[in-house]
């Protein structure tokens, strides 16, 4: 058996206590796992008959959209077609409103909650590569092609209006300003067409971001008299997405102009988000474990890193070899490539690194992007 180093008197007995076996990390509430505005209408022999199908139907149709979002396009072929009772089991719970019932129809708006280890282990397990959710938000800063010229914080701006009702993208988590007096200062709607450096930095410390993306709308009436919404995306930041640089909105028969500028929010955080799983894709059949040393100062030092390490989902868990006041051992058990656990590693604040001598050090850095 080998020997291990244990830690005396009562610090002893706390270490003892917090040291398990075997560790596995614990995932929630991750908002990438969270597929809302799926729009339910069956009907049925009776009510209750109907609101099941409805809640069946809903949750297959919030998957396919879940797989959609995790998955990149080139490989969403790989998924496998699951039935209804193949998926509830994923399914951490069900949001209802605008419901509506009669004797034989059921009509509601559902918002369907995944487990994200439940849906990870799916997908690994099926060999399909997808992509995690982003910690760092992106700032948008939508700018407006009116008649006058270009507006961002003086009204009317129906395009910042579209931002403000609400937080957009669901793997990269993107903001818009509060269009308060500092944000004025910070910058204007010219200098954010004009990509002004120095005022992009400002807006982004002002929110304590690093990544700001130049969202400009107009609306295009083509030689069709058809309305259509001209958006141009222009990104600024070290790791920020950058997705397809123009895209054009077709307007729908009668659509009012609020709907559209709606559907140009969703449209530019589904580019983004694709732009974003271009360069973030977990290799779902590959993995590995690494033997790490992470260096400590004391209880507490152990205690934070564990909470850490518990929000790491590339990690399949953690086994403590060896344990002391100053430094634990322990074997990392992840998916994907050792890169890729370094990257989300350090979102939790935690620098992995390689020595010459081809050991592995794990130990906090509070600078990591995740922790800004």
């Amino acid at each position: 058996m080998p020997h291990r180093r244990r830690p005396t008197g009562l610090l002893a007995l706390l270490f003892l206590l917090v040291l398990p076996a075997a560790a596995a990390h614990a995932q929630g509430g991750d908002a990438a796992f969270t597929v809302r505005g799926i729009e339910v209408d069956v009907r049925a022999d009776n009510a209750a008959q109907a609101r099941d199908r409805a809640f069946a139907a809903g949750q297959y149709e919030a998957f396919q959209r879940l797989m959609a979002r995790l998955v990149p396009e080139a490989a969403r072929d790989q998924v496998p077609d699951l039935a209804v009772e193949d998926i509830v089991p994923m399914v951490r719970d069900v949001a209802v409103s605008d419901e509506k019932a009669s004797s034989v129809r059921y009509i509601a708006s559902l918002g369907v909650r995944f487990k994200g280890d439940a849906v990870r282990e799916f997908l690994r397990g099926a060999g399909v590569p997808y992509a995690e959710g982003r910690d760092e938000p992106l700032l948008v800063l939508p700018v407006f092609i009116a008649e006058a010229g270009p507006v961002l914080w003086s009204d009317p701006n129906p395009w910042r209006d579209a931002w403000t009702r609400g937080s957009a993208g669901a793997l990269v988590p993107i903001h818009a300003p509060l269009g308060e007096l500092a944000d004025l200062a910070a910058i204007s709607a010219d200098q954010a067409l004009l990509m002004e450096r120095t005022a992009l930095e400002a807006i982004a410390a002002r929110y304590g971001v690093a990544d700001v993306l130049v969202a400009t709308a107009r609306l295009d009436d083509g030689t069709d008299g058809a309305a259509a919404l001209v958006l141009d995306l222009s990104p600024f930041g070290p790791s920020v997405p950058r997705p397809v640089r123009r895209l054009t909105l077709p307007a729908e028969a009668d659509e009012a102009r609020e709907n559209l500028m709606a559907r140009g929010v969703e449209t530019v955080a589904a580019a983004v988000d694709e732009a974003y799983k271009a360069g973030n894709v977990i290799a779902a059949d590959r993995g590995g474990s690494l033997l790490v040393e992470a260096p400590l100062a004391g209880l507490e030092s152990w205690l934070a890193l564990r909470r850490r390490l518990d929000m790491v989902s590339l990690l399949d868990g953690y086994r403590v070899s060896s344990l002391s006041t100053q430094r634990a051992q322990m074997i990392l058990d992840h998916v994907g490539e050792p890169a890729d656990l370094i990257d989300a590693l350090a979102r939790r604040g935690l620098a992995l690194v390689l020595a010459d001598d081809g050991r592995w050090t794990l130990r906090a850095d509070d600078t990591a992007a995740g922790l800004r």
